[in-house]
């Protein structure tokens, strides 16, 4: 299945806990033809607005990726 047209983006954030599942987390995405983007990243490539704004975020051990994720899309799309 082919969905690269329907405009799917897929987003990952990974730690150095998760640094290796999350790379075989993209390279499956990439293989399923599913997303017409991929988007992958760690805390040191946020851009300094957002990690200043939502700081706290990273204080947690868990659940950290779930609620970046969450806030980067909301951000991008102006929600903030």
């Amino acid at each position: 299945m082919n969905l690269k047209n329907k405009n799917i983006n897929f987003l990952n954030h990974s730690d150095l806990n998760f640094k290796i599942p999350g790379k075989r987390l993209i390279i499956q995405s990439n293989k399923s033809n599913l997303f017409k983007n991929i988007y992958s990243y760690n805390k040191n490539e946020l851009d300094e607005p957002f990690t200043k704004i939502f700081y706290e975020t990273f204080k947690n051990k868990r659940g950290t990726g779930y609620w970046n994720c969450k806030l980067k899309i909301r951000y991008f799309l102006g929600l903030f």
